[in-house]
C-alpha cells in the first residue's frame, strides 16, 4: 500500500502542532520534536488510550507519544463542553464530536448518524456518564480476562474517577423502581456488584461535572517529560516492514509526518481502529483489494461489529392551551383507556416497522480470541495476530458486546492491558 511520507522534519512539524499543556503552538518545557521517536505510540486519547498512556508513562524511562485527532482540554471551550454533564455536546456543529453518516437498517433503508467524541477524552468526554461494569457472564473472553481477574482494574479506574450515583428517585424513576421491586427484583446498593436487581446507576459525574478518563488520567500526567500528547493530528495508517510495525503516519496542521516507534497501540475506537488496520493492509483480503489496498494480514477486521440498538417510539399530539378543569366525562374516558391498555398488554405483541436507532455503544471490530479462533483479530494480550509490535486496546477487542454500556469496560481494558508492556 502507499502511505504518506513526511516532508517536514519532526521539529518543524511538532512546532506547528498545538500542545495540550498550554494550548500554544509549541511548548517550552522541552524540545518539541522529542516525540518523533518513541518507545510507544498510542493512537487515540479516548478512555482506553488516556488510561493506558497515564500508566505507561508512569515509568520515566519509557517515552510515550499520544496522537489525538481532536483538540486538547487546554482549550477553554473544549473544557467547558466536556465538563458540563447537564448537556451532551454532540450536535452537528460541536467542536468535540464527529458525525459519521451510515445506514442503520437495509429494509427499509434507514440512515443514521454515528457520533464519536473528537477531543482528548474521546467519546468518554461527551457521553451521559453511565459507568457500569460488564456482567460476570460477559467476561470470559480469554485467559486473564475473567470477572475475578479484572475487578481490581475496574476498581482502580473507578477510584480515580470518583463514581457518583443518582441519589433522588423521583417521578418516573421512582415508579420504575417500585414496579421492579414489586416484580421480585431486589434493591442493589451497588449496581456493579454481582447478581440481578435494581439500583442507582453509577456515574462518572460529580456535582454535574463529567469526569472522564481523559481529564482524570491523562491531563494530570501532561507534565511528565517522557509523555507527549499531540492534538489536532489524525493518524492515517500504520507503517510496516517485514511483518513488523515501524511507526505511524499522521497528518497534522502542517501536513504529513511519520512517528517512528517499534510499538504502536491503536486506541482509536471501534470505528477508528478498524479503519486504521484496514488502511494499513490488515483485514479481509477481498475487502482490502476492492479498496485498492495491498493485503498484509488476512484478518476478520469489522466482521464482529456490534452495538446496542435503540428503539424509539415517537408520539405526537396537539397541545392544550390553558388549564382545563377535568369533568366526570374525562375520568370516564381515562378509565376506558386504562382498560384498553390492559387488554393490549395482556396480548401477544408483534412489533411493526420500528424506528431503530443506535445507542452509540460500538465494539467488536477487532475481537480478542485464542490462536484457533477464526473470528479473532488480537490475542489475549491485545496483540494483532501476525504483525509484530502492533496492538489494539479499546472497544474493538470485545469479542461480544457486554450486557451493559461498554464505557467502564473500555476504560478497564486500558488499565489491564498496561500490564502487558
Amino acid at each position: 500500500m502507499t502511505v504518506p511520507t513526511a516532508r517536514v522534519c519532526g521539529r518543524a512539524w511538532f512546532a506547528s502542532a498545538r500542545c495540550v499543556r498550554c494550548g500554544q503552538r509549541s511548548c517550552d518545557r522541552r524540545p518539541v520534536d522529542s516525540a518523533s521517536d518513541s518507545d510507544v505510540v498510542i493512537v487515540g486519547a479516548g478512555s482506553a488510550g488516556s488510561v493506558l498512556a497515564e500508566r505507561l508513562s508512569a515509568d520515566p524511562s519509557r517515552r510515550v507519544c499520544v496522537v489525538e485527532s481532536g483538540p486538547g482540554l487546554s482549550d477553554p471551550v473544549v473544557r467547558a463542553l466536556t465538563e458540563d454533564a447537564t448537556a451532551l455536546p454532540i450536535d452537528e456543529g460541536s467542536p468535540v464530536a464527529r458525525h459519521l453518516r451510515t445506514r442503520l437498517t437495509d429494509t427499509p433503508p434507514r440512515p443514521g448518524d454515528i457520533v464519536r467524541g473528537d477531543c482528548v477524552g474521546g467519546s468518554g468526554a461527551v457521553n451521559g456518564g453511565y459507568f457500569c461494569r460488564a456482567l460476570p457472564e460477559d467476561l470470559d473472553w480469554a485467559p486473564g480476562w475473567s470477572w475475578a481477574e479484572v475487578q481490581m482494574h475496574y476498581r482502580a479506574v473507578e477510584d480515580r474517577l470518583g463514581i457518583g450515583k443518582v441519589s433522588l428517585m423521583l417521578g418516573p424513576t421512582a415508579a420504575f423502581v417500585a414496579a421492579a421491586r414489586a416484580g421480585g427484583y431486589r434493591w442493589l446498593d451497588d449496581l456493579n456488584a454481582a447478581g440481578s436487581g435494581v439500583g442507582a446507576v453509577p456515574l462518572n459525574i460529580i456535582d454535574d461535572i463529567r469526569r472522564g478518563p481523559g481529564a482524570v488520567f491523562l491531563a494530570p500526567a501532561l507534565d511528565r517529560p517522557n509523555l507527549s500528547v499531540v492534538t489536532r493530528t489524525r493518524a492515517v495508517g500504520v507503517r510496516l516492514s517485514a511483518g513488523r510495525v515501524t511507526g505511524v503516519d499522521a497528518v497534522g496542521p502542517q501536513g504529513a509526518v511519520h512517528l517512528r516507534s517499534d510499538r504502536v497501540v491503536l486506541c482509536a475506537g471501534a470505528i477508528g481502529s478498524a479503519q486504521l488496520l484496514m488502511l494499513s493492509g490488515i483485514g479481509p483480503v477481498r475487502a482490502l483489494r476492492e479498496a485498492g489496498i495491498d493485503p498484509v494480514a488476512d484478518l476478520p477486521v469489522g466482521r464482529g461489529f456490534a452495538d446496542h440498538p435503540e428503539w424509539v417510539l415517537e408520539a405526537q399530539w396537539d397541545g392544550l392551551a390553558g388549564h382545563p378543569v377535568l369533568e366526570a366525562v374525562d375520568l370516564s374516558a381515562l378509565e376506558r383507556g386504562c382498560a384498553l391498555l390492559t387488554d393490549l398488554l395482556a396480548g401477544v405483541t408483534g412489533l411493526g416497522e420500528p424506528a431503530w436507532s443506535t445507542s452509540q455503544h460500538l465494539c467488536g471490530t477487532a475481537p480478542m480470541g485464542s490462536a484457533d479462533d477464526d473470528d479473532a483479530v488480537v490475542d489475549e494480550l491485545c496483540r494483532v495476530r501476525g504483525v509484530s509490535g502492533l496492538s489494539v486496546i479499546d472497544g474493538s477487542v470485545l469479542p461480544r458486546i457486554p450486557g451493559r454500556g461498554p464505557h467502564a469496560t473500555i476504560a478497564m481494558l486500558g488499565h489491564r492491558a498496561a500490564e502487558f508492556f
